[in-house]
């Protein structure tokens, strides 16, 4: 493998310009709704019962067994799993002489309607927590509803991401490894490209053939915005290009002004 060649932000940025379009859509589609919902990562806890933040197997394997008074049960209105609302039921039970109200939220219907205010049950007590051992808890999955949807996004995202990017970091490692070789020009042709702005850039597909080790008549297509190279270049003119080390049937034009910057030594 060839020295790597010293390549400067100037250069990477107009590497990422040419595919852009598709890789700050992908990246808008993968980072956006994150970056988003990182606030709400922040503020969700605070929108949280404490009782739900109970971890409910460590108190029913250690916790102590307590009796508890039911002081009230109501629906849990805002959540509605096929025609179903959970109960939270609230309790009162005393811990060290001293009197405690804690929360309960079950999807247990069944169990829970059976409740009454007034009533009393078993429950247990983990360092001032408490939980009712008989019941089912549940839990609003907002954590798994908040990566649900960055996940929705990203996965509409990544094939722009990829579409703008491979192509990207193929040239990337060309400009960095490749082999300097010359080709012959066999055709150039306009392609302008759209911009965000909704214009066009002057963009130009230049078309070669080259000798590989192997293969004596190999040929190529890369893009360039050089106006002054256009119009310098003909059919049949040489052109320096850079071979992959690895695989002569990918190349690129060398471009000549990040070859200046860059002082690459071809």
């Amino acid at each position: 493998m060839p020295a790597p060649r010293p390549i400067d932000f100037a250069t990477l940025w107009t590497l990422i310009k040419e595919r852009g379009k598709f890789t700050f859509m992908g990246l808008a589609f993968i980072l956006g709704p994150i970056l988003l919902l990182l606030p709400m990562l922040f503020v969700m806890p605070t929108t949280q019962r404490p009782s739900e933040k109970y971890d409910y197997e460590e108190i029913v394997r250690s916790g102590t067994p307590a009796t508890a008074r039911i002081t009230d049960i109501s629906l849990v209105t805002n959540i509605n799993v096929n025609g179903q609302s959970p109960r939270l039921i609230t309790y009162q039970y005393s811990s060290n002489g001293q009197p405690r109200t804690d929360q309960f939220e079950t999807f247990d219907t069944e169990r829970a309607s059976a409740l009454r205010p007034n009533d009393t049950l078993a429950i247990k007590v983990l360092a001032g927590e408490s939980v009712i051992p008989s019941l089912k808890p549940y839990s609003f999955p907002r954590i798994a509803l908040l990566a649900a949807i960055p996940s929705l996004f990203a996965l509409i995202g990544l094939p722009f991401l990829l579409i703008g990017a491979l192509p990207t970091l193929r040239k990337y490692r060309l400009y960095r490894y490749g082999l300097a070789r010359t080709g012959t020009v066999q055709g150039i042709t306009a392609q302008p490209t759209r911009n965000f702005s909704g214009g066009s850039t002057p963009s130009y597909v230049v078309s070669y053939h080259y000798a590989g080790s192997a293969n004596p008549q190999l040929f190529g297509e890369s893009s360039t915005s050089d106006l002054l190279f256009v119009q310098e270049k003909k059919f049949g003119d040489p052109v320096d290009i850079f071979v992959s080390e690895t695989d002569e049937t990918k190349s690129c034009l060398v471009p000549r002004l990040a070859a200046l910057k860059n002082n690459w030594q071809l």
